[in-house]
């Protein structure tokens, strides 16, 4: 494999990335047919990607969610060095919960990455502070923000009401999102792949950004990479 440029849309290195991590913590998460558990590695490659964002990137932004049956916001939009230890924090809580609900943890991912004002979540009170002073200070050359979504799941929606994660990713797409979704879990038959393809974004030559992973250290290197914005294309 060979690396290029990621189709991320993003004209310099310097821009800030938002990433949004959707992490399945449906109770299937806690089998371990990956040692010690498939939440354990996704846990371990989720603070693999914020060691390299703050390596890489360390005006870069990752925010939290977590979805079982609903979704949770663990974390809000943080800068990955100002904010690591907090970031380290609400991924290491992460818990195992009942059902899978997909579309939650995109819906709520998108009221995340929700465009704010200049550039900032008002929502929460860091970012109003941060709003109210550049109100009185000169602002600085803004900074292309991209915004991104890193969905992992193990499984199929299993709700007694019908879901459509595909309509819930199309709707992020629609405010210029990208969405790369990772599929894990003891064999292919186990993930909806063909749902998961079609909520996944297209990559530059034109193939959903959608990977089946099924051993941990793949897992992490594959955070790795999305991390440091790069596109493995075949040699």
């Amino acid at each position: 494999m060979r690396p290029s440029l990621n189709s991320f849309e993003r004209a310099a290195s310097a821009a800030i990335y938002q990433t949004c991590l959707v992490i399945d913590v449906s109770v299937s998460m806690s089998f371990d047919d990956w040692k010690p558990s498939r939440l354990a590695g996704a846990m371990e490659a989720a603070l693999a990607l914020l060691d390299a964002k703050c390596r890489q990137f360390p005006r870069d932004q990752i925010a939290v969610v977590s979805f079982a049956h609903d979704a949770c916001l663990e974390l809000g939009l943080t800068e990955v060095t100002t904010g690591a230890h907090g970031i380290h924090h609400a991924i290491q809580r992460l818990a195992v919960r009942p059902s899978t609900n997909i579309p939650s943890g995109l819906n709520m991912a998108a009221q995340v990455l929700a465009p704010a004002v200049n550039g900032h979540d008002v929502g929460t009170w860091g970012g109003l502070k941060r709003f109210i002073r550049e109100l009185f200070e000169p602002a600085p050359a803004a900074a292309k923000t991209g915004r991104h979504v890193l969905l992992l799941t193990d499984g199929f929606n299993c709700l007694e009401v019908a879901v459509d994660s595909v309509a819930s990713a199309q709707r992020l797409k629609n405010e210029g999102v990208e969405i790369d979704v990772i599929g894990i879990g003891g064999t292919h038959s186990q993930v909806n792949e063909d749902e998961l393809r079609r909520v996944a974004s297209l990559d530059s030559q034109g193939r959903p950004r959608y990977r089946y992973i099924g051993d941990k250290s793949t897992l992490i290197q594959e955070f790795v990479r999305i991390a440091n914005r790069i596109e493995e294309l075949p040699a």
